[in-house]
């Protein structure tokens, strides 16, 4: 992050580097704004972040996400949300709403960031950019706030200055992640408990449609409307102040309240999700890890039928899960409309699974799904220059070192072996620089993935990854280019094309 702040913006003597987590939801979708409970971690992939105060009042951005829009330079005094300010508005939201809560900035800073979170994938990527500006700015500027408070202000930018009437549950699951434990939040009183999750054996396993979606376009505001609707229809017949207040029982008596036959299929599936994660959690804390994978399932189906959120591409990769040996359960994570499921896989069926579900939903989609096996992860820090924690491996300044020491010519063995520990200690940007390099080596998968401690198929995704981006298809071009965007996301890889590797 160093390197690029510093080809960015020049010397980065002064830069802090920060990180954020993304989460994913393992059960409670579409309950958290409706007073609800959900039940979120926070992974070990997410947002990076250098940044350096300035004595100004300039604000400058660069997310090397988004290395097409360039710098963009704002300023303190203009804090407005404008469709040319881009990504950079959840950034000027958290500034914002900041100093709507007394945190006000007297100078600007340099902000330089990237991810591996993939955008729109439904793994929230933008929360997780307001959690990072909210964490660096209260680390930078010295203020007196926790990342409750920190959450809550950028569901605030999410509300007031982005446009968006997100629940809580993103901002607060990034904030307070802890390493292997899930968040069992009640949304209405902010109550939370941290519920160990030991999966012995079972993988989380991430399946991406790759079908981008967007929160403002995907009605989301529209089914939080309807539900508030539904909510104002009830209460003429029962005393509640959310959806999250009744149990199944109840709304089946109140239902006939609700007029109108949508409404009352979205407030039916807030009152039984908010049960099934009371339900699910109850069963994770007995070990019945089968139960809790059932209704994982039956979120998915009311998503589905009564919310109405999923699509053909969410359908098409549950469904294809819920066909597999060694699947717990399988559901859609996130928004909907888009973006990503979660499933729990037994370890030995996880290969197959990826190879059988990603071929299933190709054919019937006409494109292919990405598949991640993730981890639990802690919520924002910041990575100092000695001990550095990315994808839940600490590892320490020595491994920087080894990093230096490779050749840009072709590696020896020795340097083989540095490489394959660098692999299980460093970010998706760096597997792929060391995932080409073992491959420029003449080894096949299996040997890289037995060099690197992945699945042949996690291997065969990477490698795909690559050949995407012709890098593979001509290897004495792409090496130098591979080299160049080592520390850099491999979205920027491709971004290059063709024409740039082979001016390279």
């Amino acid at each position: 992050m160093l390197e690029l702040f510093n080809r960015t913006f020049g010397d980065d003597s002064d830069a802090r580097v920060f990180f954020a987590p993304g989460r994913v939801n393992l059960i409670g979708e579409h309950t958290d704004y409706n007073g609800g409970h959900v039940f979120p971690c926070a992974l070990t992939i997410g947002t990076y972040a250098a940044v350096r105060v300035r004595n100004d009042r300039k604000l400058r951005f660069y997310s090397d996400n988004f290395a097409d829009k360039g710098i963009i330079e704002l300023s303190l005094d203009d804090l407005t949300n404008r469709p040319e300010n881009n990504w950079t508005n959840y950034c000027l939201g958290v500034i914002w709403a900041l100093a709507q809560k007394g945190y006000e900035l007297k100078s600007g800073f340099d902000f330089v960031c990237m991810g591996n979170i993939p955008n729109g994938s439904g793994l929230s990527s933008s929360a997780s950019l307001e959690v990072l500006t909210g964490y660096a700015i209260k680390c930078l500027y010295g203020f007196d706030c926790d990342n409750i408070t920190l959450a809550l202000i950028g569901q605030l930018a999410e509300n007031k200055f982005v446009g968006l009437n997100c629940g809580i549950m993103d901002q607060f699951a990034i904030a307070m992640g802890k390493r292997d434990n899930a968040i069992f939040l009640d949304t209405a009183t902010l109550k939370y408990e941290y519920v160990p999750i030991k999966l012995d054996g079972i993988k989380i396993v991430i399946g991406n449609t790759n079908k981008k979606r967007g929160l403002g376009d995907s009605k989301y505001n529209e089914r939080r409307t309807e539900c508030e609707t539904a909510i104002e229809e009830l209460q003429k017949q029962v005393k509640i102040a959310s959806l999250g207040e009744l149990d199944n029982e109840t709304f089946e008596q109140y239902k006939a309240a609700i007029a109108d036959e949508i409404r009352l299929k979205r407030a039916r599936h807030a009152v039984s999700e908010n049960c099934r994660t009371i339900q699910a959690v109850e069963a994770l804390n007995a070990g019945k890890l089968d139960e809790f994978g059932l209704l994982m399932n039956a979120s998915h189906s009311s998503l589905d039928k009564d919310y109405e959120v999923t699509g053909k591409e969410l359908n098409a990769l549950v469904e294809a899960a819920w066909k597999q040996e060694g699947v717990i359960g399988a559901r859609m994570t996130g928004a909907g409309f888009g973006g990503c499921t979660v499933s729990l896989v037994k370890e030995e069926s996880v290969d197959a699974f990826i190879k059988n579900v990603g071929a299933e939903y190709l054919e019937k989609i006409g494109y292919a799904a990405d598949f991640y096996v993730v981890d639990i992860g802690d919520g924002p820090s910041e990575i100092e220059a000695e001990v550095m924690e990315v994808e839940g491996c600490e590892h320490h300044h020595h491994h920087h070192e080894l990093l230096q020491k490779v050749s840009l010519e072709m590696p020896d063995d020795e340097e083989l072996a540095d490489l394959a520990e660098l692999f299980k200690c460093f970010g998706d940007p760096t597997r792929m620089k060391i995932l080409f390099v073992l491959f420029e080596h003449e080894m096949c998968v299996c040997d890289i993935a037995e060099a690197v401690n992945m699945t042949q198929s996690a291997v065969s995704h990477q490698l795909k990854v690559l050949k995407q981006a012709k890098l593979i298809s001509n290897r004495r071009e792409g090496k130098s280019i591979i080299y160049m965007l080592a520390d850099e996301h491999v979205s920027s890889i491709i971004a290059y094309g063709r024409e740039h590797i082979e001016e390279k």
